[in-house]
């Protein structure tokens, strides 16, 4: 199960995503999806889109105002994409990420910094090729890295955060 969940806005870049995803379907490469994060009753256009094509494979799209179910939702999932163009932190890829998702985001921004992961060569793509064919990769194989970085994400957590703000 691939994991969005961001919104469906410019800076977060949803048509490298499509793009990525048509080329898996065209490819007859099986996956499933969680689509979260537009908040409210109307949809963007490009989320439309997501809905239209890939209504087979979608398990859950929508905003969900229970976090509870939300964590439930990225627990479920396998992979978390992102193809940000603009992104200072990446709050949602850091709760996935703890809730067990492979990371899968471009080489760019805040990310590398984030994870600290050297080359990242497992979690990070150039390009939207590369975008491709690691998530093939990935969905062919499974996510045998799967919760490798949930220590490297867990000194975001409020808990280990709560010390340092009251300071």
């Amino acid at each position: 199960i691939i994991l969005w969940n961001h919104r469906f806005e410019y800076d977060k870049n949803p048509q490298d995503f499509l793009y990525v995803l048509r080329l898996l379907k065209s490819k007859n490469i099986p996956f499933h999806l969680i689509l979260l994060g537009q908040k409210g009753e109307s949809k963007t256009k490009i989320q439309q889109v997501f809905e239209q094509e890939f209504a087979k494979e979608i398990v859950f799209s929508g905003w969900v105002k229970d976090k509870r179910k939300y964590y439930q939702l990225l627990k479920s999932s396998d992979i978390v994409v992102s193809s940000a163009i603009h992104e200072f932190f990446g709050a949602s890829i850091v709760e996935a990420i703890y809730a067990g998702c492979h990371p899968l985001l471009p080489y760019r921004l805040s990310y590398p910094e984030i994870l600290s992961v050297g080359d990242g060569s497992d979690f990070f793509y150039l390009d939207k090729q590369d975008f491709f064919e690691k998530l093939r990769s990935l969905l062919r194989f499974g996510g045998a890295k799967r919760n490798v970085l949930k220590d490297r994400v867990a000194k975001y957590s409020w808990q280990s955060l709560i010390e340092k703000y009251d300071d």
